[in-house]
């Protein structure tokens, strides 16, 4: 775990998305309909992403494939 995720779970300011979470998926779709959050990005960065409105695509892309991320795949 990096020293930014770590920072941003324990002061619990952002959160992992969940692609699968209808919470999440209102969020995001706001977001593309307004490109905007409304007020902090409530999700954090995970790696290997470096931008957060591309990883929440990925990670929606390869959940409705059923594809694993890549960096899990890795740590296993």
């Amino acid at each position: 775990m990096t020293i930014l995720t770590n920072y941003q779970l324990t002061k619990n300011q952002k959160r992992t998305f969940d692609p699968k979470d209808k919470k999440d998926l209102e969020i995001f779709k706001s977001f593309l309909a307004h490109n905007k959050w409304g007020g902090p990005c409530p999700f954090m960065l995970e790696e290997p992403h470096t931008i957060i409105p591309e990883m929440l695509k990925d990670k929606y892309i390869r959940s409705q494939f059923n594809i694993n991320e890549p960096i899990a795949e890795i740590l296993k």
